[in-house]
């Protein structure tokens, strides 16, 4: 998806309602589904990757703002998106 509305189609086609998706920043490249709650699903690593592109930012800034700007508000969202956050230290 490259931009919002992209998203707001795709959900729309899909037959979902009433989901929240994130509007300022966007993140809608890092947009990959909708869960069977119907919660918009979001990759982490391509949340950062989004920022730092779009923003032109480091990858330590990017994760900085995203935990402090977008994954701290979740809590305060009903039907908040669900962010997909990478296993760190897996089975190696």
């Amino acid at each position: 998806m490259k931009d919002n509305e992209e998203v707001r189609q795709y959900i729309e086609d899909e037959g979902y309602e009433d989901v929240v998706i994130f509007e300022n920043p966007d993140y809608a490249p890092a947009f990959i589904g909708v869960s069977s709650e119907g919660r918009a699903i979001y990759d982490y690593e391509r949340m950062v990757t989004c920022l730092m592109e779009r923003d032109g930012i480091s990858k330590e800034e990017a994760i900085e703002f995203i935990e402090y700007n977008t994954l701290r508000s979740l809590a305060y969202v009903e039907n908040a998106p669900v962010v997909l956050m990478p296993v760190q230290g897996g089975n190696e």
